[in-house]
């Protein structure tokens, strides 16, 4: 099987199949499904443990390296999904911020690369029982038996919680992936551009002045996704050949200034 990482003895992340887990998952919520960018942008954390990563390093490996362009904002959304999945499954604070400098792992996070059949194996020996035996039976031969029990159990195991993560990951890879997107909504076409903005922010005209002041031009048809933080100069504009939400779409990502009077 493909390598995994063991954090603070107690959690598993399999960068293959995208999962955070415990070591000894009991219910469905020990299983935690990432996202794929969430998923990469861990990864690149455990292998580069405890080196401080930046902005443009995260940017490179989970996005542009596939042909994606996207904001800082985007980036940041993707690590508060990952401190959520960590505080579900009991740990805080794995993920530290540096300030002016980027992520890194906490040095008092302990992390252990493993082999992901590892974590089923029992970490003691059940205790010895005393048992009657036929007679004629022999010990090495009672013995080899029960390690062979122990060994089809975990490969059991192995296989119903291997089911499982595959059938989540079916399930959520791609709407996970754009869900940031789930509750943007249309509010206007200019220039063969469909303009989309987050459905809780109501105002329609500082969308619209600023399209006024800076245009966006559209050679064909598409959708484009605008993002005006309050109080913030930085427009983040992601435009794309289709819906963000269907699969196989084309997007890029870039930021425009605007003046502060339009809020």
């Amino acid at each position: 099987m493909g390598k995994a990482y063991l954090i603070d003895n107690c959690v598993i992340y399999n960068p293959e199949l995208h999962s955070l887990r415990r070591c000894s998952p009991s219910v469905p919520q020990d299983i935690i499904q990432l996202n794929v960018p969430a998923s990469r942008c861990l990864e690149l954390l455990l292998t580069n443990r405890y080196n401080v990563m930046n902005q443009k390093a995260f940017f490179k490996f989970v996005w542009e390296d596939n042909g994606v362009y996207v904001s800082a904002n985007t980036l940041y959304q993707n690590i508060s999904l990952l401190r959520k999945a960590f505080k579900n499954l009991g740990l805080d604070d794995v993920v530290k911020t540096i300030s002016k400098q980027g992520l890194v792992i906490t040095e008092t996070v302990s992390v252990e690369e493993i082999e992901e059949d590892r974590i089923d194996l029992p970490l003691e020996p059940p205790p010895l029982q005393v048992q009657s035996r036929p007679f004629g039976s022999h010990p090495l031969a009672r013995k080899r038996l029960l390690l062979g029990s122990k060994l089809l159990l975990t490969v059991l195991v192995a296989l119903i919680i291997g089911f499982i993560i595959i059938s989540i990951t079916d399930r959520y890879q791609h709407k996970g992936h754009k869900g940031y997107f789930d509750p943007y909504v249309k509010f206007a076409e200019v220039n063969n551009c469909l303009l989309f903005r987050a459905s809780t922010d109501k105002t329609d005209d500082k969308y619209l002045s600023f399209i006024k002041q800076k245009p966006i031009q559209c050679e064909e048809k598409s959708w484009v996704y605008l993002t005006i933080p309050k109080g913030r100069p930085q427009v983040s504009i992601i435009t794309c050949n289709k819906n963000i939400l269907e699969s196989g779409v084309k997007c890029r990502s870039f930021d425009r200034l605007r003046e502060l009077n339009y809020d």
